[in-house]
């Protein structure tokens, strides 16, 4: 009887302990959640504007940012190392250091993926070994007056579809943030600058929904895949683009476990709207 009665206390002191834990988890949630941008008051920017933030767990890896100084806008996707609670971690990080850096409409995207990683270097004692936890990140600025897009990538892309045509360009294999000697000696990031088109469609993401393994093939979704499923409903407005990626990655994993956090940001320019 004694050994009962032990059991069952052990097991409500579990049952306590594991309340706070997700009291605590769900209230940090709501916090990073609470850090994360406004998308409404960019559609009326962009006017066309979705994003499709997933986390794994309670509290993500993944964030998403954007900035509007003087008639330019900066528009961010990041995918930081691991997720849960280190990568939560890593997100606020990287946020902060967007938010600071970010001062100026002049800034150019690749200045600003070249200061995040300084900064994260430093803030996180990188160069002692304390910590090598890094970002990968698809960056733009949209010039409004001039119809121009930047682009920098630390290990993402930029997806975009113009006259029915899905093209890609690459992000750099260079993180932000993590101290390696080998990738230290040839750290950079390249530049792109591209006229807009009336109608363009761009996609910034983490790579959640590529890796997603299916419950009908023991495989990943893939990037090939990805891509032709944004082809496929680009045409849409944005929401029912939202709403098939839900549905999709909900089709594929069935009732797997999601494999990592997900993230998908897009939008789409008609200038002669704005």
């Amino acid at each position: 009887m004694e050994k009962i009665n032990q059991e069952e206390t052990n097991e409500k002191t579990l049952q306590k302990r594991f309340d706070y834990f997700m009291q605590s988890i769900n209230r940090a949630s709501r916090l990073q959640r609470g850090l994360l941008p406004d998308m409404k008051a960019l559609s009326s920017w962009l006017r066309e504007v979705f994003v499709m933030y997933s986390p794994k767990d309670v509290v993500c890896g993944d964030l998403y940012w954007w900035k509007r100084i003087d008639n330019k806008i900066f528009i961010a996707v990041g995918d930081c190392t691991g997720h849960g609670i280190p990568g939560a971690f890593m997100s606020i990080v990287a946020f902060s250091k967007l938010k600071m850096i970010v001062d100026s409409a002049e800034l150019n995207t690749m200045e600003i993926l070249y200061r995040m990683n300084q900064e994260i270097i430093s803030i996180l004692n990188q160069e002692k070994g304390d910590s090598q936890d890094s970002v990968d990140m698809a960056l733009c600025r949209i010039d409004l007056d001039e119809r121009l897009l930047q682009f920098s990538g630390a290990y993402r892309p930029l997806i975009y579809v113009r006259n029915g045509e899905l093209y890609t360009i690459k992000g750099d294999r260079s993180s932000v943030g993590g101290v390696n000697k080998y990738f230290e000696k040839r750290r950079s990031y390249t530049l792109h600058e591209m006229p807009i088109e009336d109608g363009d469609m761009f996609y910034l993401c983490s790579d959640g929904f590529s890796d997603q393994f299916g419950v009908m093939e023991s495989k990943k979704y893939g990037s090939k895949q990805f891509k032709n499923f944004l082809h496929l409903i680009h045409p849409l407005p944005v929401e029912k683009q939202k709403n098939a990626l839900l549905d999709e990655l909900e089709t594929w994993k069935g009732d797997i476990v999601q494999t990592d956090d997900i993230t998908v940001l897009g939008f789409r320019l008609f200038f002669h709207n704005l």
